[in-house]
């Protein structure tokens, strides 16, 4: 679904800038930060339009979606915090999170919803690994998709 894509590429987009905003991040990768985010909602200005919503509804559906994100990261980033003290707490509420924010009406099993906080925490981890030379080429590694 269209909501789904935009979860899911919303997700992604927040443990990205999660990475290139933290404490230690130099000014470039604030910048890039920015940049990414300002790209992806260009791009979902974009995707409205071509999906055939007129020119008065897309700045309304667009601020909608920014403030889908902020609450989205928000939620995640409350769920992420002391994941090396407490994986155990940071996975329970990753779930929690995962299913008011990702999965929404669905009602996948807890199985599914566990992978998926395991997949996410995998790719805080990888996306930590990485340096900012490569994210600045954008070359971004992500973590494998532990679905089949």
């Amino acid at each position: 679904t269209v909501d789904g894509r935009f979860d899911l590429i919303a997700l992604h987009t927040f443990l990205i800038i999660r990475r290139l905003s933290g404490s230690d991040a130099s000014e470039k990768e604030h910048e890039l930060a920015q940049v990414l985010f300002d790209l992806m909602f260009a791009d979902m200005d974009r995707n409205l339009r071509e999906m055939g919503v007129g020119d008065l509804g897309v700045g309304r559906k667009v601020r909608d979606m920014v403030s889908a994100f902020y609450g989205r990261a928000e939620a995640y980033e409350k769920a992420l915090q002391g994941m090396d003290k407490s994986p155990e707490n940071t996975t329970e509420a990753l779930v929690d999170a995962l299913r008011r924010n990702l999965y929404r009406d669905a009602s996948p099993d807890d199985q599914q919803v566990r992978k998926m906080a395991g997949y996410v925490q995998k790719l805080v981890r990888r996306l930590s690994e990485q340096t900012a030379e490569a994210f600045l080429r954008g070359d971004i590694r992500f973590a494998s998709i532990p679905f089949q």
